[in-house]
C-alpha cells in the first residue's frame, strides 16, 4: 500500500518564491511528486483544513 501526503504551500512561502526549493527537497527525501497544482483556496476551504487546529494558542480562527 502507497502512503499519500497533501503538501500546501502558504502565500507567504509563495510571495518567497520557496515553492521550487520545497519541491527539490521532497525529492531529496526520496520522495515522489504525483500531481502538482496551484490553485487559491476558499475561506471556507481553509476553515475545513485547519478544523484540527480550533480553539489551540497558535490558531485564531
Amino acid at each position: 500500500m502507497r502512503e499519500k501526503t497533501l503538501l500546501l504551500v502558504k502565500p507567504d512561502g509563495v510571495a518567497r518564491n520557496l515553492v521550487d526549493d520545497i519541491k527539490a527537497r521532497v525529492k531529496t527525501a526520496g520522495l515522489m511528486i504525483v500531481e502538482s497544482k496551484k490553485i487559491q483556496v476558499s475561506e471556507s476551504v481553509a476553515k475545513e483544513l485547519y478544523s484540527v487546529h480550533a480553539g489551540k494558542p497558535f490558531y485564531p480562527g
